[in-house]
Formats: C-alpha cells, sequence, structure tokens
C-alpha cells in the first residue's frame, strides 16, 4: 500500500491541458494580427468572446464571436459585417452549405406541421432570406467556395456588388 502512495506522489502533479484558442486570455495571434492590420481587438477576460474592428479595404469592418444570438447555432457564433459602399438596397447573405440545408429543412418542417395552421411570424432572418431569395454564383470563383457556401440575393450583380476584390489583404 505504501508504495502505491509513494508513487503517486513521486510523479509529481498532472500535466494541465493547454487551453483552447477561444480561452486564451490575450487571444493570442488573434489580437496580434489585428493589431498589425490597425484594427482594435477587444476580448473578455474569461476568453468566450472577442469583437475585432477597423478598415478593410479603407471601408468600415466589424467581427466579434461569441455566445449565439440564434438557436440554432451550437458552440459559438461568429458575426461579420461590412460597409462595403453599395445602395442600401442591395442584400447578399453568403451561408455555409450544411446550415444553408439544416435551416432549409427547419423551414419545411415547420410550414409542413400539419398541427400549425400558420407559419411562425418570427422565424429568424436566415430563413425568411433562404424563402425570397435564389442562390446566386457566378465565373471566377474558385469551386472550392461554391462547394462549401452558398449566396443569396434578389440578383447576381446585387451579389457581386458585395463581393471583396481581389487585392484585399484581409
Amino acid at each position: 500500500m505504501f508504495d502505491r502512495l509513494k508513487k503517486v506522489f513521486q510523479k509529481g502533479p498532472p500535466p494541465r491541458p493547454e487551453p483552447a484558442p477561444s480561452q486564451m486570455g490575450a487571444h493570442g495571434p488573434v489580437s496580434e494580427w489585428a493589431a498589425s492590420r490597425g484594427m482594435s481587438f477587444s476580448g473578455s477576460s474569461a476568453g468566450n468572446a472577442m469583437t475585432m474592428q477597423g478598415k478593410v479595404g479603407g471601408r468600415a469592418w466589424r467581427m466579434e464571436i461569441g455566445k449565439p444570438s440564434r438557436d440554432y447555432i451550437a458552440g459559438e457564433e461568429l458575426r461579420a459585417r461590412a460597409e462595403l459602399g453599395v445602395s442600401e438596397d442591395v442584400g447578399a447573405m453568403v451561408i455555409n452549405r450544411p446550415l444553408k440545408d439544416a435551416l432549409e429543412r427547419r423551414a419545411y418542417s415547420m410550414i409542413t406541421d400539419t398541427l400549425r395552421t400558420t407559419a411562425d411570424p418570427r422565424l429568424p432572418e436566415e430563413m425568411r432570406w433562404l424563402a425570397m431569395y435564389d442562390e446566386i454564383g457566378w465565373e471566377g470563383v474558385r469551386e472550392d467556395f461554391w462547394r462549401r457556401y452558398a449566396v443569396l440575393a434578389d440578383s447576381r450583380e446585387h451579389a457581386m456588388a458585395g463581393s471583396m476584390p481581389p487585392s484585399s489583404n484581409c
């Protein structure tokens, strides 16, 4: 019995696991990357939320990660907004394909549910976009982008108006 106890104390404390990048207090490389591009950076002391903002291509840009604001997002939610210098009437949404597919299935089941007599007016904005706008594509974008993402807009011109110039260094 004493031999077992002796072995326990000789081993020393168990190794501490490395924190995940989102748990790092200073957010390490992310805060350095933001600073190197002249962006402001703020993060929570718990390491579970962060915000970067500044200018990309001379236009305002903001990105944040934190607790999801939508019930269909598991884990952390990444939100980004950019001023693109196009008319406020222009709108486009870029969404990853697995999320698009999941939202379409959810919307379909909500609409075809025989126990409901009307569609829920509190549908997330993304579900309304899926119903209102078509998926738009165009030449000159790498195929792997189209495999991973969908772009929704009322017209191809509007979707293309929001695309970042190829010289962007973000």
